[in-house]
């Protein structure tokens, strides 16, 4: 209550509360709870509402129902969500180092989550599902839909929220950009059937910015793509120490168009053999402007690999 700057909930203010926020109903005379508050708070709100339930499933199989009040089932859910099985920890590669990190974000999870469970239509009679496809993606799915005005107000709002620099703020009344919120802001944009426009290219723009591997990818992927615009990309870093002294050598590419600049590390081999090599490639649209090779790996399978055995004098 501190924190919403609310006065402390006390005898004589909790019905006056509960009748504010809408929990509390006033039907011939009695007061009595509405459907929301049976659904936040109730002890078991499948007696009234069957379908106020969760199913979940990995690749098809292992399905589980999660049912209770809403509270209840997103800690659950929660749990779940957070399980190796639904979101392992992967090694996620940089140019010289790797770092190991769950396969989803947590905070996006938990909004996917919050969603599901809020903003949905109680009175059909299907439960929520969340389906998880190992090494793809989570499915987050409610019944019903929305009427096309509704959608397009949200989709407008959505374009209000979005900053100068492409990013979006968690509200459209202002804040600052964030990746998290910037994807869901996307994928808000691509639900709702937007798959072209300026705000797509600047807020994909955006996200490339902030995911890009090295300052001088960053400092290139923010570059707009005017028409014919020559840019000087560096292929490595400043030689010396403390990044004084001979700057890397520098590739020019012309870009055409006004589709974004993609920068992207890459891990390239020759055919079939155990050969790879570091590769940052340019480009624009489905266009490759430019190809930076760096050193090749090369493992000699007689020589760099020992035998165990061998080693141990077995």
């Amino acid at each position: 209550c501190e924190k919403l700057g609310r006065k402390p909930v006390m005898r004589e203010t909790l019905l006056p509360l509960l009748r504010e926020q809408g929990l509390l109903a006033s039907i011939d005379g009695s007061e009595v709870p509405t459907a929301g508050c049976i659904l936040l708070f109730g002890v078991s709100p499948q007696t009234r509402f069957p379908h106020a339930t969760v199913a979940a499933t990995i690749a098809g199989k292992k399905r589980v129902v999660f049912d209770g009040n809403l509270i209840r089932q997103r800690e659950q859910l929660r749990e779940w969500l957070s399980g190796e099985e639904v979101n392992p920890t992967i090694r996620v590669k940089r140019r010289a180092t790797h770092e190991d990190r769950p396969a989803y974000a947590e905070r996006a999870l938990i909004e996917l989550l919050v969603n599901l469970l809020v903003h949905r239509d109680y009175e059909r009679l299907d439960c929520g599902h969340i389906d998880v496809e190992p090494g793809d993606c989570i499915q987050f799915e409610n019944p019903g839909g929305l009427p096309k005005e509704v959608v397009d107000r949200c989709t407008a709002y959505v374009r209000r929220s979005q900053n100068a620099d492409g990013g979006f703020m968690y509200m459209a009344h202002g804040g600052s950009s964030a990746p998290p919120r910037s994807a869901a802001g996307i994928v808000a944009l691509y639900s709702a059937g937007v798959y072209e426009g300026k705000e797509i290219e600047k807020g994909l723009d955006y996200l490339r910015q902030m995911n890009a591997a090295s300052a001088p990818e960053r400092e290139v992927a923010a570059n707009s793509a005017a028409q014919n615009a020559v840019i000087s990309i560096p292929t490595g870093p400043t030689l010396g120490k403390d990044g004084r002294g001979i700057p890397a050598p520098s590739i020019e590419v012309t870009a055409n168009g006004g589709a974004p600049i993609v920068v992207e590390p890459i891990l390239t081999k020759e055919g079939d053999r155990v050969r790879t090599r570091r590769a940052t490639i340019v480009k624009q649209g489905d266009k490759i402007l430019a190809i930076m090779k760096g050193r090749s790996h090369h493992v000699d399978v007689t020589s760099d690999i020992y035998d165990e055995d061998a080693l141990e004098g077995r």
